[in-house]
This record gives C-alpha cells, structure tokens and sequence, in this order.
C-alpha cells in the first residue's frame, strides 16, 4: 500500500465507472459498464452525497479533467465553478502525481494500492 495526501489543487490520476443497459436478452438483462480514465485538478472534495454504502468509497473528488477528456462530467453540490468536473469516488482512485503535499496541508490522507507492490 501506499500513502497518499489529498487536498484541492493537487492533480489525479483516477477512473470512472458508468453503467448502462445494452439489450434485454431472453430472461436476463444485461448490464455494461463504460470505464473512463481521468487526469486532473481536484477541485472540490465531498463526503456528504448520498450513497447506499456508508464509508470511506462515499468520499467524492470533483476533478477539472485535462484537455482531451471524454468522459461523463458531473455537477458537485453547491457549486459555483463555471467549469464541469468529473467525479472520481475514493475508492477509483489510482494515483496522486506530482510533487506530495505536507501532512499538515492535506485534506485527506489514505492508502491506495501500489502498483509496484502487484508485480
């Protein structure tokens, strides 16, 4: 595991998940996922949306995606930006990059997987 600091204006590496339903096929209904890479700025962190599952995945970052992005884009709650954000759950998060923050400037500090670790 590695240990991550996040606050707003540092920059993400993470993923979006979209379902949608592609053909009800006999008696089954199949369900597809899009899955959407984003880079980007976070903008704004949220851990009061509504999500059936309480804990840490209800932890939301709303990320200023990169020029290029085609993924879903999303409105944060009492925003004012006059940009769209997408939103990347905790729980799809994949990397901080850049330079890391000082503890006593992060909003959140959590343990992501290591990539390294895998191999």
């Amino acid at each position: 595991m590695k240990e991550v600091r996040i606050a707003k204006g540092v920059r993400i590496k993470g993923q979006i998940w979209e379902a949608y339903m592609p053909a009800l096929a006999g008696m089954q209904m199949k369900l597809g996922v899009k899955s959407y890479g984003v880079t980007g700025v976070v903008r704004h962190i949220r851990a009061d949306l509504p999500d059936p599952h309480p804990g840490v995945e209800h932890i939301a970052l709303f990320v200023d995606p990169d020029e290029g992005y085609q993924g879903l884009y999303t409105e944060a709650p009492g925003c004012t930006c006059e940009t769209r954000h997408a939103m990347v759950r905790l729980a799809h998060l994949i990397d901080v990059l850049g330079e890391p923050i000082p503890a006593e400037q992060a909003t959140l500090t959590i343990d992501i997987p290591d990539p390294k670790e895998e191999s």
